[in-house]
């Protein structure tokens, strides 16, 4: 609520993004696991590691004639 204290704000932005963190931390353990039991290939492992760090990085839009289509020709989640 307004007016709000910027000391508690700051707290409670912090405290989302060390619990955001951490969640991440937790997915990837989980991803390891998966892979250490077979049930998550290597390249699968790599892909959802690449994707935590740029979302959208690894989904490709191809044309017609196996070319690489740009952004403006699929939608990206965000």
């Amino acid at each position: 609520m307004k007016p709000w204290d910027e000391k508690d704000l700051l707290s409670h932005v912090r405290a989302a993004l060390e619990r955001a963190d951490q969640l991440r931390h937790e997915h990837e353990l989980a991803d390891v696991g998966r892979k250490e039991f077979g049930q998550l290939s290597e390249m699968e492992l790599e892909r959802r590691r690449l994707e935590a760090l740029e979302p959208g990085l690894t989904q490709v839009a191809w044309g017609p004639d196996g070319e690489v289509l740009g952004p403006e020709h699929y939608a990206v989640p965000r």
